[in-house]
């Protein structure tokens, strides 16, 4: 923290509670998984399960980095809420466009 520029963004709380309110906003048009699906849906689907890919490799690195330097303490766990978007986006974004998941 101390070597954060000014005028750099910082996450806060709010942040995070706003992942979870549009997640929940997104679910209530989505069946419960009771498997696991296998990401696709379309392109713009599938780009938002690999853009969790890519946020879950993020949320690992910070764990790196946290264990060397202290963090804020809000990174991680939006990290982590953030991929749980990602994949709910992905899902919503296959049902709005009529695509059926694949269960694994």
């Amino acid at each position: 923290p101390q070597d954060r520029r000014p005028g750099t963004p910082t996450i806060h709380q709010d942040n995070i509670d706003q992942l979870e309110t549009e997640m929940d906003t997104m679910n209530e048009s989505l069946e419960d998984l009771s498997s696991f699906i296998l990401p696709g849906g379309g392109e713009i689907s599938a780009r938002t399960h690999l853009a969790r890919c890519v946020c879950r490799r993020a949320e690992r690195q910070t764990l790196r980095i946290n264990d060397e330097h202290s963090l804020d303490g809000t990174e991680i766990p939006y990290l982590n809420r953030l991929s749980d978007w990602l994949f709910v986006a992905g899902r919503y974004i296959a049902h709005e466009q009529g695509f059926k998941e694949t269960l694994w």
